[in-house]
């Protein structure tokens, strides 16, 4: 059976949220980083010796370290409140990881193809939304026609809500594999 269909309707709705709004915090973390360029605080720190590309690697790290943190925090409420099961904290970790460095790459992926720096929130949030849909954290896949749910199982989001499904019904690191190199 896919995950989707072996879990309770907190946890896919829990699992779902976050595999979408991950991709946001990354972003949001990646849009400060991208417009500070335009302010003095980057020129300060440019004075200092810093190079763009640290600059940049910087970034993306914190895109990265405050995804990880938002998906801790969602499994930790949703896991207290509403009893949701993410399953063995090894593939978790693992997922958690991965997820939050894909969700930095598309959010670095969507920054270069905006021109303009004050522009790239807008359709940040526009291509995100559509991702969450698209992938499955919006619409419960069980109801979305079979065509659309294997059209679409190449997205971050999706591959995320898959492997953090699976997780929480108790697959190991070998079961959520696919969804790691997805």
């Amino acid at each position: 059976l896919p995950p989707w269909l072996e879990t309770d309707a907190f946890t896919y709705y829990a699992v779902g949220i976050t595999a979408m709004f991950v991709m946001f915090a990354a972003h949001a973390v990646g849009v400060t980083a991208v417009t500070d360029r335009a302010t003095d605080a980057y020129a300060r720190l440019r004075s200092l010796g810093v190079k763009p590309a640290v600059y940049m690697i910087g970034g993306s790290v914190a895109s990265i370290v405050v995804s990880v943190l938002y998906v801790s925090l969602m499994a930790a409420v949703s896991s207290l409140l509403f009893g949701v099961t993410w399953g063995h904290i090894f593939p978790w970790t693992v997922l958690t990881l991965v997820g939050a460095a894909a969700a930095a790459g598309l959010s670095l992926v969507v920054m270069a193809l905006v021109p303009k720096p004050e522009h790239i929130d807008g359709p940040g949030s526009a291509i995100f939304n559509v991702l969450a849909f698209l992938g499955g954290s919006m619409s419960p896949l069980m109801v979305l026609p079979e065509w659309f749910r294997t059209s679409f199982s190449w997205l971050p989001n999706r591959a995320m809500l898959n492997g953090y499904l699976k997780a929480s019904v108790g697959a190991n690191f070998a079961d959520i594999a696919g969804e790691l190199t997805t």
